[in-house]
Protein backbone atom coordinates (compact mmCIF):
# COMPACT_ATOMS: atom_id res chain seq x y z
CA UNK A 1 0.00 0.00 0.00
CA UNK A 2 2.55 2.74 0.92
CA UNK A 3 4.19 2.77 -3.03
CA UNK A 4 0.76 4.28 -4.34
CA UNK A 5 0.55 6.98 -1.44
CA UNK A 6 2.31 9.18 -4.03
CA UNK A 7 -0.58 8.48 -6.32
CA UNK A 8 -2.93 9.60 -4.42
CA UNK A 9 -2.00 13.66 -4.36
CA UNK A 10 -1.28 13.97 -8.15
CA UNK A 11 -4.60 12.25 -8.78
CA UNK A 12 -6.75 14.73 -6.86
CA UNK A 13 -4.83 17.43 -8.25
CA UNK A 14 -6.21 16.36 -11.75
CA UNK A 15 -9.95 15.59 -10.07
CA UNK A 16 -9.80 18.53 -8.69
CA UNK A 17 -10.76 20.96 -11.44
CA UNK A 18 -13.82 18.83 -13.05
CA UNK A 19 -15.19 18.72 -9.40
CA UNK A 20 -15.37 22.62 -8.77
CA UNK A 21 -16.96 22.80 -12.23
CA UNK A 22 -19.41 20.30 -11.56
CA UNK A 23 -20.69 20.61 -8.09
CA UNK A 24 -19.33 24.12 -7.36
CA UNK A 25 -20.15 26.05 -10.40
CA UNK A 26 -16.69 27.16 -10.89
CA UNK A 27 -16.43 29.04 -14.56
CA UNK A 28 -15.24 26.59 -17.01
CA UNK A 29 -13.06 28.93 -19.24
CA UNK A 30 -11.49 30.37 -16.48
CA UNK A 31 -10.61 26.60 -15.08
CA UNK A 32 -9.07 25.77 -17.55
CA UNK A 33 -6.67 28.49 -16.90
CA UNK A 34 -5.41 26.81 -13.82
CA UNK A 35 -4.00 23.64 -16.06
CA UNK A 36 -1.70 26.72 -16.92
CA UNK A 37 -0.61 27.26 -13.65
CA UNK A 38 0.08 23.50 -12.74
CA UNK A 39 1.95 22.85 -15.33
CA UNK A 40 4.00 25.88 -14.68
CA UNK A 41 4.82 24.62 -11.20
CA UNK A 42 5.40 21.39 -12.49
CA UNK A 43 8.16 22.75 -15.28
CA UNK A 44 9.76 24.64 -12.28
CA UNK A 45 10.10 21.29 -10.63
CA UNK A 46 10.93 19.54 -13.70
CA UNK A 47 13.97 21.68 -13.77
CA UNK A 48 15.01 21.30 -10.00
CA UNK A 49 14.75 17.73 -10.73
CA UNK A 50 16.73 17.80 -13.83
CA UNK A 51 19.59 19.61 -12.15
CA UNK A 52 19.82 17.30 -9.25
CA UNK A 53 19.61 14.03 -11.38
CA UNK A 54 22.63 11.99 -11.18
CA UNK A 55 22.16 10.49 -14.68
CA UNK A 56 21.83 12.20 -17.91
CA UNK A 57 20.18 9.62 -19.94
CA UNK A 58 18.93 6.36 -19.20
CA UNK A 59 19.20 3.45 -21.86
CA UNK A 60 15.24 3.40 -23.26
CA UNK A 61 16.11 7.04 -23.79
CA UNK A 62 19.51 5.86 -25.58
CA UNK A 63 17.63 3.26 -27.41
CA UNK A 64 15.04 5.84 -28.82
CA UNK A 65 17.38 8.43 -29.98
CA UNK A 66 21.16 7.87 -29.53
CA UNK A 67 21.14 11.26 -30.01
CA UNK A 68 20.61 11.90 -26.37
CA UNK A 69 23.97 10.13 -25.24
CA UNK A 70 26.27 13.09 -27.52
CA UNK A 71 24.59 15.63 -24.73
CA UNK A 72 26.00 17.08 -21.61
CA UNK A 73 23.79 17.71 -18.82
CA UNK A 74 23.53 21.98 -19.51
CA UNK A 75 22.39 20.81 -23.40
CA UNK A 76 20.00 18.59 -21.62
CA UNK A 77 18.61 21.12 -19.84
CA UNK A 78 18.47 24.22 -22.22
CA UNK A 79 16.98 21.87 -24.68
CA UNK A 80 14.17 21.36 -21.85
CA UNK A 81 13.72 25.07 -21.38
CA UNK A 82 13.23 25.68 -25.24
CA UNK A 83 10.74 23.20 -25.76
CA UNK A 84 8.75 24.34 -22.61
CA UNK A 85 8.69 27.91 -23.29
CA UNK A 86 7.83 27.54 -26.92
CA UNK A 87 5.30 25.03 -26.24
CA UNK A 88 4.27 27.18 -22.83
CA UNK A 89 3.95 30.55 -25.30
CA UNK A 90 1.93 28.34 -28.29
CA UNK A 91 -0.20 26.96 -26.14
CA UNK A 92 -1.39 30.10 -23.71
CA UNK A 93 -1.25 32.41 -27.42
CA UNK A 94 -4.36 29.76 -28.37
CA UNK A 95 -5.80 30.08 -24.78
CA UNK A 96 -6.31 33.60 -25.34
CA UNK A 97 -6.86 34.20 -28.49
CA UNK A 98 -9.90 31.44 -27.89
CA UNK A 99 -10.69 32.71 -24.37
CA UNK A 100 -9.79 35.91 -24.27
CA UNK A 101 -12.76 37.77 -24.17
CA UNK A 102 -14.46 35.63 -21.42
CA UNK A 103 -11.15 35.72 -19.22
CA UNK A 104 -11.26 39.75 -19.53
CA UNK A 105 -15.06 40.25 -18.44
CA UNK A 106 -14.62 37.75 -15.59
CA UNK A 107 -11.54 40.03 -14.33
CA UNK A 108 -13.93 43.21 -14.50
CA UNK A 109 -16.49 41.99 -12.79
CA UNK A 110 -14.83 39.43 -10.42
CA UNK A 111 -14.32 39.58 -6.69
CA UNK A 112 -11.68 37.78 -4.84
CA UNK A 113 -13.74 34.65 -3.68
CA UNK A 114 -14.07 34.18 -7.92
CA UNK A 115 -10.48 33.82 -7.77
CA UNK A 116 -10.63 30.76 -5.58
CA UNK A 117 -10.40 27.92 -8.54
CA UNK A 118 -7.08 29.49 -9.65
CA UNK A 119 -5.37 30.22 -6.49
CA UNK A 120 -6.90 26.69 -5.09
CA UNK A 121 -5.49 24.92 -7.63
CA UNK A 122 -2.25 26.36 -7.12
CA UNK A 123 -2.07 25.71 -3.59
CA UNK A 124 -2.93 21.95 -3.97
CA UNK A 125 -0.71 21.78 -7.09
CA UNK A 126 2.70 23.12 -5.27
CA UNK A 127 1.31 20.70 -2.36
CA UNK A 128 1.53 17.86 -4.64
CA UNK A 129 4.80 18.18 -6.51
CA UNK A 130 6.62 19.12 -3.09
CA UNK A 131 5.24 15.84 -1.79
CA UNK A 132 6.14 14.00 -4.85
CA UNK A 133 9.68 15.48 -4.68
CA UNK A 134 10.50 15.05 -1.31
CA UNK A 135 8.71 11.62 -1.09
CA UNK A 136 9.75 9.86 -4.45
CA UNK A 137 12.47 11.59 -5.77
CA UNK A 138 14.77 12.41 -2.23
CA UNK A 139 13.75 10.07 0.29
CA UNK A 140 12.56 7.16 -2.40
CA UNK A 141 15.86 7.43 -4.26
CA UNK A 142 14.65 8.43 -8.04
CA UNK A 143 17.44 10.86 -7.83
CA UNK A 144 19.98 8.35 -8.38
CA UNK A 145 17.84 6.43 -10.80
CA UNK A 146 15.17 8.83 -12.68
CA UNK A 147 17.77 10.17 -15.86
CA UNK A 148 17.77 13.70 -16.98
CA UNK A 149 16.47 12.46 -20.64
CA UNK A 150 13.22 10.58 -18.46
CA UNK A 151 12.44 13.67 -16.78
CA UNK A 152 12.42 15.73 -20.15
CA UNK A 153 10.17 12.64 -21.80
CA UNK A 154 7.94 12.43 -18.91
CA UNK A 155 7.22 15.89 -19.03
CA UNK A 156 6.96 16.18 -22.53
CA UNK A 157 4.60 13.35 -23.16
CA UNK A 158 2.70 13.65 -19.76
CA UNK A 159 2.25 17.27 -19.81
CA UNK A 160 2.91 19.28 -22.72
CA UNK A 161 1.46 16.54 -25.39
CA UNK A 162 -1.93 16.59 -23.42
CA UNK A 163 -1.75 20.58 -23.17
CA UNK A 164 -1.13 20.88 -27.23
CA UNK A 165 -3.66 18.80 -27.91
CA UNK A 166 -6.56 19.96 -25.92
CA UNK A 167 -5.50 23.49 -27.44
CA UNK A 168 -6.18 22.12 -31.17
CA UNK A 169 -9.28 20.27 -29.90
CA UNK A 170 -10.68 23.92 -28.10
CA UNK A 171 -9.99 25.51 -31.83
CA UNK A 172 -12.68 22.45 -33.24
CA UNK A 173 -15.23 22.19 -30.25
CA UNK A 174 -14.99 25.77 -30.42
CA UNK A 175 -15.57 26.34 -34.71
CA UNK A 176 -19.00 24.15 -33.91
CA UNK A 177 -20.32 25.09 -30.97
CA UNK A 178 -18.91 28.70 -30.04
CA UNK A 179 -17.38 30.24 -27.30
CA UNK A 180 -19.08 28.33 -24.46
CA UNK A 181 -18.64 26.11 -21.59
CA UNK A 182 -20.11 23.35 -23.10
CA UNK A 183 -17.02 23.77 -25.51
CA UNK A 184 -14.58 24.24 -23.05
CA UNK A 185 -15.76 21.18 -21.24
CA UNK A 186 -14.15 19.15 -24.02
CA UNK A 187 -10.45 20.13 -23.76
CA UNK A 188 -10.93 20.47 -19.83
CA UNK A 189 -12.26 16.81 -19.67
CA UNK A 190 -9.31 15.77 -22.50
CA UNK A 191 -6.24 17.61 -20.85
CA UNK A 192 -7.01 16.19 -17.16
CA UNK A 193 -7.83 12.78 -18.18
CA UNK A 194 -4.68 12.51 -20.08
CA UNK A 195 -2.39 14.17 -17.36
CA UNK A 196 -4.09 11.34 -14.74
CA UNK A 197 -3.40 8.51 -16.77
CA UNK A 198 0.18 9.73 -17.57
CA UNK A 199 0.76 10.54 -13.88
CA UNK A 200 -0.37 7.18 -13.15
CA UNK A 201 1.89 4.76 -15.59
CA UNK A 202 4.89 7.29 -14.91
CA UNK A 203 4.77 6.56 -10.81
CA UNK A 204 4.48 3.02 -11.75
CA UNK A 205 7.87 3.09 -14.21
CA UNK A 206 9.46 5.15 -12.00
CA UNK A 207 9.30 2.45 -9.06
CA UNK A 208 10.45 -0.05 -11.54
CA UNK A 209 13.67 2.00 -12.00
CA UNK A 210 14.15 2.62 -8.19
Amino acid sequence: MKKYIPLALPVLVNIYPLVGIIFLGWNVNLTLLTYFVETLILIIFSTIKMIMSINVWDPESANMNPYWVTQSRSQVLSNFLLLMYVFMIVCSGAYLILWGRSITAFIATAGPAQYWPILSMAIFSLISHTFSFVYNFILGGERNTVAMSYIFRRTMVGRMLPLFLSTFISFFSVGITGSNSKSAMIPLVVIFGAVAFFDILAHFNEHKKS
